[in-house]
């Protein structure tokens, strides 16, 4: 208790020193050898209904696809894992354990052309073991819960504990290790070496390496608009309309680099809390998704595509195709400003001088010239205030198509009357 008491007072200080106050905990799932995913411990203690989300984005169950890290986003909890498979590494010990039992004569049993395959495959084998305490566990995740979006800060902490972890597997020690990496900016960690012959190495991590800003670039535009097309203007529409979107794709690295790009189609707005890069289809993850309203999700899992209740724009990453539903096709009838777009974006895309910064930045000139143009079309009422209404629109003749994209547009941005 009072080894408890000391650290989190030790945490509160450290959070105010470094302005890393948005760091909620930090857990350990493992995968047992019968199968069995847990989460063996935290700090502090993981709310009773993040736990079983968690468990689920580690994808621990399906370790031949699993992906070393991985973010995503419940409710205000940004998620970071990184995950570790194991097996290949029980692989070298058995093998290593093989060969020193054959040199120590201790081992009759083993014949002679096993130890020669065991030489063999020894060249291509990785030197890195792990510690005698996981000999139980399969593979694990390293998770970090944060407020704050920064995927490359988080990733690169998430490994660095992760790699303490594997050769220690001492919460206690991996404790400290957290509590040391934020007790300043700048940090070096030693992490023992599990071979005799081979010296511990160290590893360094230095959060001002890590930039919010970079983050928020991290794709680029011009990758994203290349992969797509024209059609790209439907992620556009979509977005400056506050629909929902949900995106499928069989690889989740793939997944979280595309989808992270979104929020850079509406820059003007400086938001990525309606991003969800991944989730997973239970009650659970599904049911805070629909309390969201509004948000682009990201999904592995292809029942996806039959769920058209929970997208009004589904985007198949493997197939580059963009599907409305049914309910919402009355909103996204195109018209000139979406020709405009799209001419913009595939012109810029095609142009070996533009470069991603310069789309972003011409994409967001030309949506506030729409939306400054749009204010034209306002009233004000007896306040003063100024609002878009179907009845003024009615009353300029606008294609029915712009009168409902405008109106969509002026209510997501909050330039309706409610």
């Amino acid at each position: 208790k009072n080894f408890i008491s000391c650290t989190h007072l030790h945490i509160f200080c450290i959070k105010e020193m470094i302005g890393l106050s948005s760091l909620n905990s930090i857990a350990v799932i493992e995968r047992d050898i019968n199968d069995e995913i847990l989460l063996t411990w935290s700090y502090p203690t993981v709310d009773e209904k993040l736990e079983p989300v968690i468990t689920n984005r580690t994808l621990l169950d399906n370790l031949d696809n699993v992906s070393s890290f991985t973010f995503s986003k419940f409710e205000n909890n940004w998620i970071y894992i990184y995950t570790q498979d194991i097996r290949p590494l029980k692989k070298d010990k058995k093998k290593k354990s093989l060969l020193n039992n054959n040199n120590n004569n201790n081992n009759d049993d083993v014949e002679d052309d096993q130890i020669e395959e065991i030489k063999d495959e020894e060249a291509d084998s990785s030197p890195k073991l792990y510690s005698d305490r996981l000999d139980d566990v399969t593979g694990y995740s390293l998770v970090m819960i944060a407020k704050t979006y920064n995927p490359e800060l988080f990733g690169n902490l998430t490994k660095i504990l992760s790699k303490s972890y594997l050769v220690e597997a001492d919460p206690l020690k991996l404790l400290s290790s957290f509590l040391s990496v934020f007790s300043s900016s700048r940090c070096k960690l030693t992490i023992p070496n599990l071979n005799e012959d081979e010296e511990d190495y160290q590893i360094i991590f230095d959060a001002e390496d890590h930039n919010s800003r970079q983050a928020l670039l991290a794709t680029e535009i011009k990758d994203i608009v290349r992969m797509f097309g024209a059609e790209i203007v439907l992620l556009w529409t979509a977005l400056l309309m506050k629909k929902r979107v949900a995106v499928f794709c069989d690889r989740l690295p793939i997944l979280l680099k595309v989808i992270r790009s979104f929020p850079l189609f509406v820059w003007h707005r400086q938001d990525w809390e309606q991003l969800r890069p991944f989730v997973t289809i239970n009650d659970v993850e599904i049911d805070e998704l629909k309390r969201t309203g509004v948000y682009c999700a990201g999904f592995i899992d292809p029942k996806i595509k039959l769920k058209s209740d929970l997208f009004d724009l589904l985007i198949d990453i493997n197939e580059r195709t963009f599907t409305v539903a049914e309910h919402a096709k009355s909103d996204f009838r195109m018209g000139s400003i979406h020709k405009e777009i799209a001419n913009l974006l595939l012109e810029s895309s095609e142009d070996p001088e533009e470069t991603s910064l310069s789309m972003i930045k011409d994409l967001s000139e030309s949506t506030k010239s729409f939306l400054n143009n749009m204010m034209k079309l306002s009233v004000e009422d007896e306040d003063g205030n100024r609002y878009i209404t179907l009845d003024s629109l009615q009353e300029r003749n606008l294609p029915t198509n712009m009168e409902t994209f405008i109106y969509n547009v002026a209510s997501a941005e909050g330039l309706t009357q409610h």
